[in-house]
């Protein structure tokens, strides 16, 4: 079995950071992880409908699992998990501004492509988190071929996805989204890998009718690339505060009422691998 934690590598000025693949200039939507902080009202209902799941299906956050988030960013994510579970997760981007932030407290840090495979990494995870990543891929079969190697065999394989592709938008395509899914396109993705989905669920089922007003709203006169990524993620400045007040409460609703809504503006999915 491979063993990641004598495996090491300098890290020179990137502290943290340890350079696996290539360094390269790639710098994806900064702007985004400005905005999608811990605090904000997406990222805490992805995690309350993530948790929920993983609670549901007996998925042991109590034993010290070795975890792999791939497009870690920040490590908003990470951070939450850790916080709430014994889970030893090591985060990998291909965006060392974001990797420079992603500190942790049990984990390690990777700039790594894993289309590279690195060996050390094979089979090396009991769960891998792939976390809005996959909307972002052009060309899925081979990139999901790579994420699997990376786990064990019955490994777990965790997805968040957005959902519903009629809900396409300008803010989409401004994230750099080639689409979104339903349950059936996501099980298709998934269809030629020695791979068994265990559940899928959507979340965010009262967060709809946000998606139809960002549609519009992302029509109207364009500003800054800031700007946009703020107007399609962010409540207008005014009625911010109000706004979270009530968007938290029906979170707080649909996290304990709903527990599969018929639809919504997300879709998790958990698998293990054959």
């Amino acid at each position: 079995m491979n063993n990641l934690n004598r495996h090491d590598h300098r890290t020179g000025k990137y502290q943290h950071v340890e350079l696996i693949s290539q360094l390269t200039d790639i710098s994806m939507a900064d702007e985004w992880y400005e905005f999608a902080t811990d605090d904000h009202f997406w990222i805490q209902w992805r995690f309350a409908a993530m948790l929920k799941q993983l609670k549901q299906l007996d998925i042991p956050v109590d034993q010290e699992l070795k975890v792999f988030e791939i497009g870690c960013g920040t490590g908003t994510l990470r951070a939450n998990l850790e916080s709430v579970t014994k889970w030893i997760i090591d985060g990998a981007d291909l965006n060392m501004n974001a990797l420079l932030q992603a500190k942790s407290r049990r984990g390690r840090t990777y700039f790594y492509d894993v289309l590279d495979e690195h060996l050390p990494f094979v089979e090396a995870y009991d769960v891998v988190i792939l976390y809005d990543i996959l909307e972002h891929i052009p060309e899925t079969k081979s990139f999901l071929n790579a994420v699997l190697s990376h786990l064990r065999p019955r490994g777990h394989l965790l997805i968040n996805v957005p959902a519903l592709q009629s809900f396409y938008s300008a803010y989409d395509e401004l994230m750099g989204h080639h689409r979104r899914y339903n349950k059936k396109s996501l099980t298709q993705e998934l269809s030629d890998f020695a791979f068994q989905i265990e559940d899928m669920r959507y979340w965010g089922f009262f967060m709809l009718p946000l998606l139809i007003g960002r549609k519009f709203i992302m029509t109207l006169p364009k500003g800054s690339h800031s700007d946009e990524i703020r107007r399609g993620f962010n409540p207008p400045k005014g009625f911010a505060s109000s706004f979270n007040m009530f968007i938290r409460a029906i979170m707080r609703l649909e996290v304990m009422a709903l527990s599969r809504p018929p639809v919504g503006t997300s879709l998790l999915l958990v698998g293990q691998k054959s």
